[in-house]
């Protein structure tokens, strides 16, 4: 993802469930790579939310 430069950003991926599966630390950088290659195949939702309040982007992943 790449939204521009992120300020007191964090990343969340979150499974089907809901269930936070990954969370990045505080990041201020324009592109942002995460590895969940170690989760099993489906489908997962991204969240990046600045200074934890704004919402800035969100997406959909699916591991085959």
């Amino acid at each position: 993802m790449e939204y521009g430069a992120f300020k007191n950003a964090e990343v969340t991926v979150y499974n089907v469930l809901g269930v936070a599966v990954y969370k990045s630390p505080t990041i201020n950088v324009s592109t942002y790579q995460i590895d969940i290659s170690s989760h099993p195949k489906g489908v997962y939702f991204v969240k990046v939310m600045c200074e934890g309040e704004t919402v800035i982007g969100n997406g959909k992943l699916v591991i085959q």
